[in-house]
């Protein structure tokens, strides 16, 4: 953001000394925002009913993550091309409508939402291997039909499990995504990628995904 503000100069300055000061501090309040996040997501598993919404913010926020991961990827490696931009997320939007329309044809999509998260937190460590970086012409592409697809997986099981409440519960699950993927945006887009760099926010989003298994277990255990 900084280097776009001075190579642009379309930033104020006010805004350009926020982000320069931000980047020199230490990172280790993101750290502890992540470690109450997780003990959250953990401590719900533990709730009479865990919540699927919760689940369902945690699907949203780090579908969002991996966009803005693998998009500011291309652009620090590859450059920033709108035609190219534009490509790049028709094929992340092709993976989502890709993996719900496969997760419809299952009988029992809310069963296959653990094996999801668990893939999600793979993929997130591999971007923070530097595989994109590294190979970002092949593996950007892969990655975002990659991540839309688990996002698309996601959609018919989240639905599945909030919807044995009410329709209304259903409704409320796909606005909880939503809301998730507002809040992915902001927290990495504006804070976590300039301050803690591509690779932390990447182990983060691997975090985050592994510790809202246990919630999606233990409704599917009480039925």
């Amino acid at each position: 953001m900084l280097a776009a503000g001075l190579h642009e100069a379309r930033a104020k300055p006010a805004l350009l000394r926020l982000i320069l000061g931000l980047e020199r501090q230490s990172a280790w309040p993101l750290a502890a925002a992540l470690g109450i996040a997780v003990f959250c997501l953990l401590a719900m598993s533990f709730s009479p009913r865990p919540p699927v919404f919760t689940t369902a913010a945690a699907v949203g926020f780090g579908s969002m993550g991996w966009w803005l991961l693998l998009i500011a990827t291309w652009q620090a490696t590859r450059g920033s091309v709108y035609s190219e931009i534009g490509v790049l997320t028709a094929i992340f939007m092709a993976g989502l409508a890709g993996g719900a329309g496969l997760a419809c044809r299952w009988p029992e999509p809310a069963h296959r939402l653990p094996l999801a998260l668990a893939a999600g937190a793979v993929l997130s460590l591999l971007i923070a291997a530097g595989v994109a970086v590294h190979f970002p012409l092949a593996a950007v592409p892969v990655l975002l039909i990659a991540g839309g697809g688990l996002t698309g997986l996601a959609f018919p099981g989240l639905t599945a499990l909030s919807s044995r409440g009410s329709r209304r519960s259903a409704g409320i699950a796909f606005a909880a995504d939503e809301a998730g993927a507002a809040a992915g945006a902001l927290i990495v887009g504006i804070v976590a990628i300039p301050w803690a760099g591509l690779t932390a926010t990447a182990w983060g989003l691997a975090a985050l995904q592994l510790a809202a298994i246990p919630a999606v277990i233990m409704t599917l255990r009480r039925g």
